[in-house]
């Protein structure tokens, strides 16, 4: 039987490791602690089961549109809760208000983004046999082609994304493929990428919708500022970039709409003096 099969791992994780071990170990905690709300409000029911390992996690799930808003919505809350999550974002006539100059460092903590891929197909969930504290135990672990195809899949670009393959987007309803974009082909076909932030800011009001895509590209703005002098700051580069393709892509439905969407955008590169890399933020991912 055919099952949703993907595979996540942490970006910067071996260069957390070596900067700051304690900061490495919180990203575990931090989304543990996320995927703890299983039960709370609906939360991930489509994830049948969540098996991490170190920095990388396997997920197997029967339901393939659900998947796609749980697996966004996991993605946000993981970024969002080890980050600047708790922006305040205030109104001036519908334009986002922020004193970003309060937000400038995470001390302990870096924002957590994952880069994944995602496959339709054989995988089974198999119980063995493994030691723990010296004891036999049991868990659960998963085999199959989806299994081998998700992390092939997962290293098919740079940044925080989250590619599928083409079965995959077969099997989605026409909402959940409103999440889906077909970026790229290669000698094994067309490629697919979830643009997941977009799930953040699209299931609400048109003035809400907004300032659900101003936190997000508030807090992304604020993690590159923070971290852009280390070697992994090019995560939080990437990230900005998928969350601006996220709002081309949502709202630039026409050549008007897609003028009106960067003008809107313009000024946050702006505060994040990136000014200089509108062509290539605007321009996504190649």
């Amino acid at each position: 039987m055919d099952n949703v099969c993907a595979y996540l791992d942490i970006l910067g994780f071996k260069n957390h490791i070596k900067e700051d071990p304690l900061a490495a170990s919180n990203l575990l905690s931090e989304y543990t602690s996320v995927i703890g709300n299983l039960g709370v409000g609906g939360k991930y029911k489509s994830f049948n089961y969540f098996l991490p390992f170190s920095d990388g996690i396997f997920i197997q799930s029967n339901d393939p549109s659900k998947f796609v808003f749980d697996l966004s919505k996991f993605l946000v809350e993981s970024f969002l809760k080890n980050g600047f999550g708790n922006i305040i974002v205030e109104r001036d006539n519908h334009s986002p208000v922020v004193d970003e100059t309060k937000y400038t460092e995470l001390p302990g903590r870096r924002p957590l983004l994952f880069r994944g891929g995602v496959a339709y197909g054989d995988s089974v969930p198999k119980r063995v046999s493994c030691i723990y504290d010296n004891k036999l135990e049991y868990k659960h672990s998963l085999i199959g082609e989806a299994v081998v195809e998700a992390v092939a899949l997962e290293g098919k670009g740079r940044g925080p994304r989250v590619f599928c393959s083409g079965k995959f987007y077969e099997s989605l309803d026409d909402n959940a493929k409103r999440l889906v974009i077909n970026q790229f082909d290669d000698e094994e076909g067309k490629n697919y990428e979830i643009i997941w932030p977009a799930s953040f800011f699209t299931e609400n009001g048109f003035y809400e919708s907004y300032y659900e895509f101003d936190r997000l590209f508030i807090s992304s703005r604020l993690s590159w500022k923070a971290f852009n002098h280390k070697q992994y700051g090019i995560n939080y580069y990437n990230f900005l970039k998928l969350i601006v393709l996220s709002g081309l892509h949502f709202w630039g439905g026409s050549p008007e709409n897609l003028a009106s969407v960067k003008r809107y955008i313009e000024p946050g590169l702006t505060k994040a003096c990136l000014q200089n890399k509108r062509d290539d933020l605007f321009m996504g991912f190649k």
